[in-house]
């Protein structure tokens, strides 16, 4: 299949997905980048970390839980290093082990006065920091492909167990398929990837 026609096929999908959401859901989702954003900043003020340190942090937690879990993990991170508690004795807070300690890392090197952009990567998550740090006006309208956008533009549910890698020519058609969709509904392309997220888990009750 051309990239042409695998993008075509993804704007069909978001598009109809998109159609799908209800007036609360476009208000909600449209939003929840800048609600985000602002929470984020609660947590580096209060914690007294910098702001794009909490924000990478975050994003480093993120695969596999629910932003519910995301925040509040943060959250306890962020106070646990803060006052020095010994990362052994913190809990409750949810992710994978090494995503747990990748964000451990970035905000002790923010204490330190480090440097900590480099610690994070991937694409999902680094696109998903980028959303978070900049809010619903993205500037560069990167787009966070996490298993309910990558299920939204192929047209099919999936979960993170069943999830397929995505080669970097289809997650590249993905990209530009939301963005092509922002353009159509006058939207930016994360506040497109956060409306149709939040449809899809209404549509699919997850």
């Amino acid at each position: 299949m051309t990239i042409f026609r695998m993008t075509n096929d993804f704007m069909t999908n978001i598009l109809a997905v998109y159609n799908m959401a209800t007036p609360e859901e476009k208000r909600s989702g449209g939003a929840w980048y800048t609600a985000a954003h602002e929470q984020l900043r609660v947590i580096a003020r209060v914690s007294n970390f910098s702001f794009d340190a909490v924000v990478d942090a975050t994003a480093a937690l993120s695969p596999g839980i629910r932003w519910t879990s995301n925040l509040n993990g943060i959250d306890i991170l962020a106070d646990a290093i803060a006052n020095d508690k010994p990362l052994s004795l913190v809990s409750g807070v949810a992710g994978y082990r090494r995503n747990i300690d990748k964000a451990a890392a970035i905000l002790l090197a923010d204490k330190r006065n480090e440097p900590f952009r480099h610690i994070l990567s991937g694409p999902k998550v680094t696109a998903f920091a980028d959303n978070l740090r900049n809010g619903d006006k993205n500037g560069d309208d990167k787009v966070t492909v996490d298993v309910h956008a990558y299920s939204v533009a192929v047209g099919y549910r999936y979960t993170v167990a069943t999830m397929p890698h995505i080669a970097e020519r289809e997650r590249s058609a993905i990209i530009s398929a939301y963005r092509m969709v922002a353009g159509i509904v006058g939207l930016s392309a994360s506040q497109v990837q956060a409306i149709t997220w939040v449809t899809w888990k209404r549509i699919h009750g997850i």
